[in-house]
């Protein structure tokens, strides 16, 4: 339940540099790494997956409406 736990598990140090990733997401969205967080709260994705996406791509290039939307839609699905 936190940005610490989710990189831990879906980017496993096998495969990624955990420390780095986590500062990362954590410097892009100003969330920090141990506290627990609503993964199933729009504002909360809305800032972790830009960040995200930063760090797996070196930029974020999708306007904040975009993937407000997306999010938006993603819930609905739920």
């Amino acid at each position: 339940k936190t940005i610490q736990g989710v990189i831990e598990v879906y980017a496993p140090s096998n495969e990624n540099n955990v420390a780095a990733y986590v500062a990362s997401v954590c410097k892009h969205s100003g969330l920090p790494p141990d506290v627990p967080l609503n993964f199933n709260a729009a504002p909360t994705l809305e800032k972790i997956i830009p960040a995200m996406i930063h760090h797996e791509n070196g930029q974020q290039p999708y306007p904040q409406e975009l993937i407000a939307e997306a999010v938006k839609l993603a819930m609905e699905a739920k």
